[in-house]
């Protein structure tokens, strides 16, 4: 068996060292001995600036924020929530509308896109059922209390969560909840100066008496 020389080989810029040919009587086998690439200054440049380009790509890709994309022009709402229980059977057949103290004792908070909420503002306030008139009861009537909500993106939402309480003239108290929260999203429905959303109890099976 005969060894020749080494020999190079160049390609462009990068010398590629070395390459060991062995020879035998029968055949020749050209075989390539793990090799250390030296790059002249361009070539390594070249690299570096190559290389720095998809960090800078790659790390503003994974800082995008997705909600970037839902933003809107900012604007602010002012709401309060209407209930609606007209078609709510009152407790152990009780008439409901002749309850004479109605406590609804609720919640609101802001929704913000990227899945952090608002601190949570009560909606506390009680009526007397028997003093609604017709259209109102129907149509819902105001609970709580107005609250301003500034938007900015078009993932945001409110959430509204609440319990009642029915009192009747004999002094018998039910206790209805809690109900599951009721989400509202803009537009809300205007109206002089507010907007709100409807908070509709249909169900009578949960009512619990108090005393």
């Amino acid at each position: 068996m005969l060894l020749n020389n080494y020999t190079y080989a160049h390609l462009g810029d990068v010398k590629i060292i070395p390459i060991l040919v062995v020879e035998n009587l029968t055949f020749r086998v050209l075989t390539q001995i793990p090799f250390i690439m030296r790059m002249n200054y361009n070539g390594w440049l070249l690299l570096l600036l190559l290389c720095s380009a998809a960090v800078f790509t790659t790390a503003c890709t994974e800082d995008k924020d997705p909600c970037d994309e839902t933003k809107i022009d900012k604007f602010n709402v002012s709401v309060q929530p209407k209930l609606k229980i007209s078609n709510l059977a009152g407790p152990d057949g009780y008439i409901l509308k002749d309850a004479s103290e109605l406590k609804f004792d609720g919640f609101i908070h802001k929704y913000h896109c990227g899945g952090s909420w608002s601190a949570k503002y009560d909606l506390n306030s009680t009526h007397d059922l028997r003093a609604i008139d017709d259209y109102h009861w129907n149509n819902g009537f105001y609970v709580g209390r107005v609250y301003g909500f500034d938007f900015d993106n078009s993932e945001d939402y409110l959430q509204c969560g609440f319990t009642l309480t029915a009192i009747f003239e004999d002094g018998k108290s039910y206790w209805l909840g809690p109900i599951n929260p009721v989400d509202a999203e803009p537009p809300l429905i205007p109206d002089f100066d507010r907007s709100y959303f409807f908070l509709t109890v249909t169900t009578s099976e949960d009512w619990m008496p108090v005393n």
